[in-house]
């Protein structure tokens, strides 16, 4: 008897369990500024009154607000598949969205209206500022957005395991403060902007990004085991900068940049397999230690293909392609070990 009584009891305890873990009970909240008919006329309401795994569906209009995202695993989509709803800030002093909950999905908007990169009001209180702010979070994606004339559009304060991908950004910049690790920036357009890394934002992943008309890519100091992969730079000042840290860079095409590599009082830093095309000078090291220039082809460099400053180092520069005037300026370099000329 008290087997059945058991059995009972625990097949009505595993139902409970079920109806309270089940993923229909999520809601579908949804947004209108033009329109009674949808639960909320603002973002923000909408914001406050969900909970973990609700979705914010927001319909096509133009929203005037600054957003605050505190609840966790909650997905705020454009119900429009063509980018119908502009998410304007109000105060150009503020964020347009501020994420400081995990797991969060930020989907389809466009996002304007803030004003400048950060603000200080004392020497600790510093008030970071973006179209999109990841605040002390993880496993947030923020894909699909187009965001403009922000100065920076999306920012990562101390922020890890994010993703970054497929966005457009125009005017803005991509940008990963100080402690952000282990992120994915991924196949975004960037047009007269550019990506940054902060000091101590280690092993980040950059791949697959298109940077027109900007600054390029650039790393501060500290930290490392970073990769940059498969990127096209094109026209800016230059295309990958790194500064004392170790990183990988490989599988890039840089044209028409100022200065295409350009590393400076780094060690452990590999350069693998990239296009350098129409810059002035193609790669520049300085000050540096223990960097690999492998299987590059660096061609049509206005200056030089490879610049060497004096110093004694020791980079390994093997089978690289050079079709340059002058392919390689050196300094009182001893340290290099060169190999024969591509047949």
């Amino acid at each position: 008897m008290w087997v059945n009584k058991l059995t009972i009891f625990l097949a009505v305890a595993i139902l409970f369990m079920t109806m309270a873990y089940n993923p229909a009970s999520a809601r579908e909240i949804t947004v209108d500024a033009n329109s009674s008919g949808a639960d909320f006329r603002s973002i923000q309401e909408a914001v406050n009154n969900s909970s973990s795994g609700d979705t914010v569906i927001v319909m096509p209009g133009t929203y005037m607000e600054n957003i605050i995202v505190n609840v966790t695993s909650l997905t705020i989509r454009s119900e429009s598949k063509n980018l119908g709803a502009l998410v304007k800030s109000p105060e150009g002093n503020k964020s347009v969205f501020l994420i400081k909950a995990n797991n969060v999905t930020l989907t389809g908007f466009n996002i304007t209206g803030t004003e400048g990169e950060y603000m200080t009001y004392g020497e600790d209180d510093v008030k970071y500022l973006a179209g999109i702010c990841l605040e002390n979070v993880s496993n947030c994606r923020i894909t699909g957005n187009t965001l403009f004339e922000n100065h920076v559009g999306v920012c990562l304060i101390k922020a890890y395991n994010n993703t970054i991908s497929g966005n457009f950004l125009f005017n803005d910049s991509i940008s990963l403060g100080e402690g952000s690790s282990w992120n994915n920036l991924t196949d975004n357009t960037i047009e007269r902007g550019y990506i940054s890394l902060s000091a101590w934002s280690s092993s980040n992943l950059i791949s697959k990004n298109k940077i027109l008309n900007g600054i390029g890519i650039s790393f501060a100091c500290c930290g490392g085991g970073d990769i940059v992969s498969d990127n096209t730079i094109f026209n800016c000042s230059t295309g990958v900068d790194t500064y004392d840290r170790g990183i990988y860079i490989r599988n890039n095409t840089i044209m028409d940049c100022f200065h295409g590599i350009d590393i400076d009082q780094s060690s452990g830093t590999g350069v693998y397999n990239n296009t350098i095309l129409s810059c002035s000078v193609g790669i520049s090291i300085d000050t540096s230690y223990g960097v690999e220039i492998l299987n590059n082809i660096i061609t049509s460099s206005a200056e030089c293909g490879i610049s060497i400053p004096d110093q004694k180092s020791s980079e390994r520069i093997c089978n690289n392609y050079f079709n340059n005037t002058i392919n390689i300026m050196l300094g009182n370099n001893s340290g290099c070990t060169w190999n024969n000329s591509r047949a």
